[in-house]
């Protein structure tokens, strides 16, 4: 690592990203109609709501991915939910919402061959906060074998609707136990394990807790970025923290898959001047033009065949 990259064209370009893959994060505050950035209580919708979301949003969606020619990540986006109990991943309250989900979702996608599925964005607790993820202690393990046991049937929830498409599952603490999956897979065949990470936040060294992993069980790196001026755990720059995950992709077999493309989800990618005007935020403070330049240098890579896989 070190040599230079090689940087994408400006804003101009006709080709625009050259992405592989979009990650469609399916929020249950936007499908139940909740006020935005809210923690609803689950389920957060009914069978119509989804019903209603699922033909309005994410058909239209996956299906203009599909005539780009590229993947798509259909990704049960619950997240926030670390403050009450019946919003953790082991409550009864939550085990209903997420199987009216993929009950629903994933056998209307099923024979889009170019879908993935994100069980679970980011569940929170339970997990011992005195515990490294990335150790291999018992007490590690025991975490990531109760987040096993609650999230198992929903990964065969969506294999019994859906038996090729890809499934992609995270972990607890915001899926950042990513280092114990090689230790107790889930069962089941095309399964693929997510981790999220930022700037500082306290995971590093990122080969310990995503790349080592990585040479066990396939690995997507569904979230990660950085932005100067935020939250501690999104600090950070294109010089330091930027180099730390370039350095993770050149070394390790990770797919990485940033967030996010926006001007106002955070780390976004964008500055948004007027209704009509985004300006893509190419400077030390932020990963938008890290990854249009990582995207541009690797375009002609691991393209997909005629037969849909890469």
């Amino acid at each position: 690592m070190g040599h230079e990259r090689e940087r994408s064209p400006g804003t101009n370009d006709p080709n625009g990203w050259y992405a592989r893959v979009i990650r469609l994060p399916a929020q249950p505050v936007d499908i139940g109609g909740h006020s935005p950035g809210a923690a609803p209580p689950a389920p957060a919708f009914t069978q119509s709501q989804l019903d209603s979301y699922v033909t309005n949003h994410l058909r239209p969606a996956v299906d203009h991915c599909r005539d780009r020619g590229v993947y798509c990540i259909v990704d049960y986006h619950r997240h926030r939910g670390q403050y009450d109990e019946n919003l953790w991943f082991t409550s009864d309250a939550i085990d209903n919402e997420v199987q009216l989900f993929w009950n629903t979702v994933a056998p209307e996608f099923a024979n889009d061959s170019h879908v993935l599925f994100e069980v679970y964005n980011e569940p929170t607790e339970p997990y011992p906060d005195d515990v490294d993820p990335a150790s291999d202690s018992q007490a590690a393990l025991d975490a990531w074998n109760q987040w096993k046991q609650n999230a198992q049937p929903w990964v065969d929830t969506i294999r019994q609707h859906a038996p090729q498409n890809l499934v992609l599952i995270g972990s607890p603490r915001w899926s950042q136990w990513t280092a114990q999956a090689p230790r107790n897979e889930f069962d089941g065949d095309n399964l693929a394990y997510t981790g999220h990470v930022y700037g500082q936040d306290n995971l590093k060294p990122f080969a310990d807790s995503f790349g080592a992993p990585s040479q066990d069980v396939p690995v997507f790196l569904t979230e990660w970025g950085y932005k100067t001026g935020r939250a501690p755990y999104l600090s950070g720059t294109t010089a330091v923290e930027g180099q730390m995950f370039l350095d993770l992709f050149d070394n390790y077999p990770i797919h990485p898959i940033p967030w996010a493309f926006d001007f106002r989800w955070v780390p976004q990618f964008f500055n948004r001047q007027t209704r009509d005007d985004w300006e893509l935020l190419r400077n030390n403070e932020t990963h938008g033009g890290l990854v249009k330049d990582l995207l541009y240098e690797n375009r002609n890579n691991d393209l997909p065949t005629d037969g849909g896989s890469a």
